[in-house]
């Protein structure tokens, strides 16, 4: 397989991104598709456990096999073996530091609301009912406001690791000349399809006001693969012998963006899901879908991982 194989290859992983992205968003305004359902929860949690499963298995592992390697530099094989996971570490670490940073800045927002009934106006009966009013309907809001933000800073940070990892997942197939390419081109486009549903919910929730910011998030998502294809097959066709940097650099940043996407699935999507009011609220037969599908994305990626 040659070249052109690859940039074929190329278009259609565009294509499965493109269509994984967007078949959430065009159907986000169907009755049966709406956000509070059983069916969008589901597709929801089986992302979650794409996302999981592909940090762990498809980022986390070969990162540790490229930091301890032959190709790998003298200092990761011989003085410590556990590089991998120390990077990851540093990417939960970072996605920790960077949600605590804006949440304290959303908090300092949410404070310059009036936040007791001295503020408020009591010369007579009609106003203080007009102030009570505003006063609620202005904690209500801020209080929504709060939260639409924090699930768009959800959005930003899987976007990132997300990007990340496909820039890297790129790069390998386009350094790719093996014979069982054409599997490994399959199991890449089951995995952009379904790591793009899984993000396209996650943007569907945030409730963007600017319904660009979503559209430009998915272009983005849909092009960084490819982008690191392109690179792959320009670095294999400049130098294709000498792969110690590139496999420590790659083995590092693959860490990184599994720590950044470990923390964001379990702790911002999957245990704050799970552990919230319309959880809660719902049915059993539907939270019992909801939880198989999640299990079902494990399993889906794990499969994958077969091949990819």
């Amino acid at each position: 397989y040659g070249v052109a194989f690859h940039l074929y290859g190329l278009c259609l992983i565009i294509l499965s991104s493109c269509i994984g992205t967007i078949l959430p968003i065009l159907l986000k305004n169907k009755k049966f598709f709406s956000v509070s359902g059983t069916l969008f929860n589901s597709i929801k949690m089986f992302g979650t456990g794409v996302i999981i499963t592909v940090a762990f298995v498809h980022m986390l592992s070969p990162a540790d096999k490229m930091l301890s390697g032959d190709d790998a530099p003298e200092f990761f094989k011989e003085n410590y073996d556990a590089f991998s996971g120390v990077f990851a570490v540093t990417g939960i670490i970072l996605a920790h530091g960077i949600q605590i940073i804006v949440k304290e800045y959303f908090n300092k927002q949410k404070k310059q609301t009036p936040n007791n009934h001295e503020d408020l106006n009591f010369n007579n009966y009609n106003t203080y009912q007009y102030n009570i009013e505003h006063f609620e309907e202005s904690c209500c809001h801020t209080e929504a406001l709060f939260l639409t933000n924090k699930k768009q800073i959800v959005s930003y940070l899987l976007e990132i690791g997300i990007s990340l990892h496909s820039v890297l997942i790129g790069f390998a197939f386009g350094t790719n000349f093996e014979n069982d390419i054409n599997f490994l081109l399959i199991a890449l486009m089951i995995h952009q399809f379904f790591e793009g549903i899984a993000l396209s919910t996650i943007f569907i929730e945030a409730k963007f006001k600017n319904f660009l910011t979503p559209i430009l998030m998915v272009v983005f998502y849909s092009i960084t693969m490819p982008l690191g294809g392109i690179g792959g097959l320009i670095i294999y066709n400049i130098n294709s012998s000498n792969t110690t940097t590139m496999t420590c650099i790659q083995g590092i940043l693959d860490s990184l963006a599994a720590g950044l996407l470990i923390y964001d699935s379990l702790v911002n999507i999957l245990s704050h899901h799970t552990s919230s009011n319309k959880w809660d609220n719902m049915n059993k037969i539907s939270k019992y879908i909801q939880l198989l599908s999640f299990y079902l994305g494990c399993v889906a990626m794990a499969l994958v991982g077969i091949w990819a």
